[in-house]
């Protein structure tokens, strides 16, 4: 019978424990795969307004402003002394941009048949919506937030 010689054993130990650092990176990598999946709703989630929430929480639809992340820059219009290019500046920058940044958010709304208005001043867009439909846009990244966009009255009593 022949002795065994020690480098087997190391090399079964070695191996083993290869094995089970591979096994404890795995699981790390489906608990960071989750989480970040988590923390991408809870990310989704906060972009949506409170008002939003409750009033598609039965499934119904709502009126919403959907405000793009992207905002023009006008800060140069401070530098420019001419009343009216000054405003033209403003305008042409603003409508150029909303023109811009808010062709991919159109194109999802139409493929989806949903009727928008697109307003180039804030480069935002109105729609009405329902939960799933918010929280999909809510998901995506050029959506920095989803308010409610219901009539509110501030002055007059309610009816």
């Amino acid at each position: 019978m022949t002795p065994r010689k020690p480098r087997n054993q190391f090399r079964v130990l070695f191996e083993l424990s290869v094995l089970i650092v591979s096994v404890a990176g795995l699981m790390h990598a489906v608990t960071a795969i989750s989480s970040s999946r988590s923390i991408t709703q809870k990310l989704s989630s906060s972009k949506i307004g409170s008002q939003v929430l409750s009033a598609t929480s039965d499934g119904a639809s709502t009126p919403v402003v959907i405000l793009l992340a992207d905002q023009a820059d006008v800060s140069a219009a401070y530098s420019i002394r001419d009343q009216d290019a000054r405003g033209w500046f403003v305008y042409n920058t603003l409508t150029a941009h909303a023109a811009r940044t808010q062709v991919g958010l159109e194109e999802f709304l139409r493929s989806r048949g949903v009727a928008f208005q697109s307003f180039w001043a804030a480069n935002m867009i109105a729609a009405t919506a329902n939960r799933q439909l918010i929280e999909e846009l809510a998901a995506r990244e050029d959506v920095a937030r989803i308010d409610s966009n219901s009539p509110t009255r501030w002055i007059e009593d309610p009816i």
